[in-house]
């Protein structure tokens, strides 16, 4: 079952992007790393 994730920034709590996860595989958040639009912030993901 695949549930879809928005990517939040760590600094700024922007959400960008959005993804699918599969629950049962990994019911623990994911963290990927993604290009930032901003300049100022690097981004990191927290994905619930």
């Amino acid at each position: 079952m695949h549930e879809r994730v928005a990517l939040a920034y760590t600094e700024t709590g922007d959400r960008n992007y959005i993804t699918t996860k599969n629950k049962r595989n990994t019911p623990e958040r994911i963290e990927l790393k993604k290009y930032s639009p901003r300049p100022t912030a690097p981004y990191i993901s927290s994905g619930n």
